[in-house]
């Protein structure tokens, strides 16, 4: 798209601070899908990108040239998802989310709220966290029992995934699988105790050849860590091991020398708020449905 950085200045005066987009991340992202099923429409005033799935259409980024223009640009672009959806005889618009997306739903900006009044809520607000290691209360505790560590041969790698595809699944097993295959087994680290496999984690930014799905927004070498997925056997919920995993993981990437960790798209708002971690940017998963 030869306009692309037009547009992405003009949504970046908005919204760099918290959701910068690049070049980079467009092709990591919306364009690694393939012309076959991405499609762009620009005008002077508007750029949308949509994918096309089965019986859908979803929506991964609007970007208007001006918001000031009394809602005839919001009216228009609505016209024209509806359009798509009817043309492609997709009964459902989707916002954000897929596999892979820029975003998991409408992200809750001053000028990005307006889509909820044509959109409905299809799941509950998710969250991007950020904090300043320095500042954190990260003393460890007693590691008698437990250990945090990255697995070193083969077979801890199968062990790891085994466990990642029976307790969660989905895109987790998926990302794991591809980066064991792909070498990249030191991002991971099984949470153990008494020497079983509970909990793992994904860690990273420490190094430029590694930036995970993620955490796209932060960006590699910028000293910014990448914590996510994490997550504890649910046979072992509740007893507070996943408190301790994640004050592992953070003391971990400050011993790595990053000053800043980012956490992007989770539901567990008070479970990262009790380790001093600030919400930076919340979004609403939305569906429009097509008559």
């Amino acid at each position: 798209m030869d306009s692309a950085a037009e547009w992405i200045k003009i949504w970046n005066q908005r919204h760099g601070t918290t959701l910068p987009l690049s070049v980079g991340l467009l092709e990591r992202t919306f364009f690694s899908v393939g012309p076959e099923r991405y499609r762009v429409a620009q005008t002077p005033q508007y750029l949308i990108l949509t994918t096309v799935e089965p019986g859908k259409l979803r929506v991964h980024l609007i970007v208007e040239k001006s918001i000031k223009s009394g809602g005839s640009n919001t009216i228009e672009i609505i016209k024209y998802l509806d359009e798509q959806a009817r043309e492609l005889g997709a009964p459902r618009i989707l916002f954000g989310g897929g596999e892979p997306h820029l975003f998991p739903g409408v992200p809750l900006c001053d000028s990005e709220k307006k889509w909820l009044e044509y959109f409905q809520p299809s799941g509950p607000v998710v969250w991007d966290f950020l904090a300043d290691l320095e500042s954190l209360k990260l003393e460890t505790g007693d590691t008698s029992d437990w250990k945090l560590s990255s697995p070193k041969t083969k077979n801890a790698e199968t062990q790891l995934l085994e466990f990642v595809a029976q307790e969660f699944g989905g895109r987790w097993e998926r990302e794991i699988a591809h980066d064991f295959s792909h070498g990249q087994g030191e991002h991971y680290f099984s949470f153990e105790n008494d020497g079983k496999i509970i909990g793992y984690v994904r860690l990273y930014g420490w190094r430029d050849d590694y930036w995970a799905p993620g955490v796209y927004f932060s960006g590699p070498g910028r000293g910014v860590g990448g914590l996510g997925p994490i997550g504890v056997a649910s046979s072992q919920r509740g007893l507070g091991f996943g408190t301790t995993l994640l004050r592992e993981s953070l003391i971990f990437l400050k011993q790595k020398g990053l000053k800043t960790v980012r956490i992007d798209w989770t539901t567990e708002k008070k479970f990262y708020e009790q380790m001093g971690l600030r919400g930076i940017q919340s979004y609403q998963p939305a569906v429009r449905n097509v008559s």
